[in-house]
């Protein structure tokens, strides 16, 4: 059995990908009161450990994959940009400290080689993380990943100064590698560009799992049964139209799955003033082309740093917060056009999730809609598990 530990655990996002790739998730680290009961809903069997600063790595069931996103807060270009020295993006290194104390605590058991536990190590961030403290902070999170292994390793800095969407470092004997995935290009309706770093240490497949599209890996999931459809792009991995594994700018391409559109980048926040919109809900900095259809444009930056759009077919920046503005969508009219509120169920498909994940008895709307942004898109991170399970498979003789 492929096992899986998922701090900074939210609403199951991590967990949910893995199980549909044959991964259980054994425990699971959040403080957050609703989103431990959407997962207690969802993974009856998985134990809830509470606060993350808490764990000791070398007294937790040992697993094969430690995740987390952690907080990103202090990365986003949308915050305050304290980095890794943040109260909450500095709790990062939690994950580093219980990977290393489990791997000690596996070494001391007698356990060797691809024996040892975790092997891998996930993590998903905003892209603010390639500039936070003018990249010193990208350059820890590598540096963190190797050094587990590898203490004496150094990790220089890029020599642009400025941290490519995608790379990778080799080790003597353990790896990592790092990616920018867009959302959209994963099959849902929501532009969303995130970072996915994987380590491994006891090997080189990192490369292979985020950037080797010449062959397909086995389909390592226990049953298909959970959900309707595949995303757009799981079998032939990410990419922009007519190929390649990365999107790294925003492309202006319609899309026809579920809202019609690509919207923006869906997210959780505690702060935004919505100046672009009167009280009636109507659009009002609507700039036209020729054709009088948009684009208008919203003055607001997402968490990755993009200057978001209106045009005719496609939503702004879609975001969860806790004062008083729910998630909008831009819905054409003639004349004028109209925004009104995202339903708690478009976020949850805007995100992958299964209909309903979030609504639990007692639930409300803006509970679900910060739990949501929080969250992942699930298409791309079961994208990433289905490759890791397919060299856990592979190996399982040496586990």
């Amino acid at each position: 059995m492929m096992t899986m530990g998922s701090l900074f655990d939210g609403i199951g996002g991590f967990p949910l990908a893995a199980r549909r790739n044959g991964i259980t998730t054994l425990w699971a680290s959040e403080i957050e009161p609703f989103p431990i009961r959407v997962t207690k809903l969802h993974f009856p069997e998985m134990v809830h450990l509470g606060d993350v600063t808490k764990l000791d790595g070398a007294k937790l069931p040992p697993v094969d994959i430690i995740c987390g996103g952690s907080p990103c807060q202090d990365l986003s270009v949308a915050g305050a940009r304290a980095g890794l020295a943040g109260s909450r993006s500095g709790l990062f290194m939690e994950q580093i400290r219980i990977i290393r104390e489990m791997r000690d605590a596996d070494k001391k058991r007698g356990r060797t080689g691809l024996a040892v536990r975790p092997r891998f190590g996930c993590w998903e961030n905003v892209l603010g993380a390639f500039s936070s403290a003018e990249g010193k902070d990208f350059q820890a999170v590598l540096q963190a990943f190797i050094g587990v292994e590898e203490p004496q390793a150094h990790t220089a800095g890029p020599p642009s100064g400025r941290w490519e969407p995608a790379g990778a470092i080799l080790g003597i004997r353990s790896s990592l590698a790092w990616a920018t995935w867009d959302a959209q290009y994963f099959g849902v309706p929501q532009r969303r560009r995130r970072v996915f770093l994987v380590a491994d240490f006891a090997g080189y497949s990192p490369i292979q799992i985020l950037f080797e599209q010449g062959r397909l890996f086995g389909d390592t999931a226990e049953s298909g049964a959970e959900r309707k459809s595949p995303a757009a792009s799981a079998e032939g991995g990410p990419g922009t139209p007519g190929g390649g594994i990365f999107a790294f700018h925003i492309n202006q391409r319609e899309e026809t799955i579920d809202l019609g559109g690509v919207a923006g980048a869906l997210m959780a926040t505690t702060n935004m003033q919505m100046q672009t919109f009167v009280a009636s809900g109507v659009y009002s900095e609507t700039k036209s082309t020729a054709d009088g259809k948009g684009p208008g444009v919203l003055c607001l930056n997402d968490q990755g740093g993009e200057r978001m759009g209106c045009t005719y077919d496609q939503t702004a920046t879609l975001r969860s917060q806790t004062r008083g503005h729910e998630p909008l969508i831009f819905e054409p009219a003639d004349p004028p056009r109209l925004i009104r509120r995202l339903t708690p169920l478009e976020c949850e498909r805007l995100q992958g999730f299964p209909d309903g994940w979030t609504e639990i008895p007692g639930a409300s709307d803006s509970a679900r809609y910060r739990a949501l942004g929080n969250s992942v898109a699930i298409p791309c991170v079961e994208y990433l598990f289905r490759r890791v399970a397919y060299f856990l498979g592979k190996e399982a003789p040496f586990r």
